[in-house]
């Protein structure tokens, strides 16, 4: 018997061929996320162990990143005056040193971005000198 086409079958044909592939599908997925989780807590045990997940086929190698109790907006907010200027790098130094804590090489970039981001909080008062509003 020679194979049909999509212009050959029906259209009770072709939805029911789509409900047959979205259970499939929906059961694919369902195993995926049961063996996820025997991966990750085969991966807790290794740790747990001692072992090192360096060099092991499909694991995520680099820095993680730090949770911070506050947003860098925030801490911002925290170190600021509204009448002490301050530039970009001593906000960045103080917001460190109130512990808030980032992976970037280039972590004076994000307060710029910041800075521009929250125009609402914060005011340039000359060329590189920032102020909280």
């Amino acid at each position: 018997m020679a194979k049909k086409t999509i212009s050959d079958l029906s259209t009770q044909e072709i939805l029911a061929e789509i409900n047959r592939r979205k259970k499939s599908t929906q059961k694919l997925i369902t195993k995926r996320a049961k063996l996820l989780q025997q991966v990750a807590e085969i991966d807790r045990q290794i740790e747990a162990a001692g072992g090192d997940m360096q060099g092991i086929a499909g694991v995520r190698l680099g820095r993680t990143r730090p949770r911070n109790t506050m947003t860098l907006p925030d801490a911002m907010l925290s170190v600021m005056t509204k009448d002490t200027p301050m530039t970009v790098s001593e906000i960045a130094a103080k917001v460190q040193q109130a512990g808030y804590q980032s992976t970037s090489r280039t972590f004076h970039t994000i307060i710029f971005q910041t800075l521009a981001r929250e125009s609402k909080k914060f005011k340039k008062v000359a060329r590189g000198q920032y102020v909280r509003r």
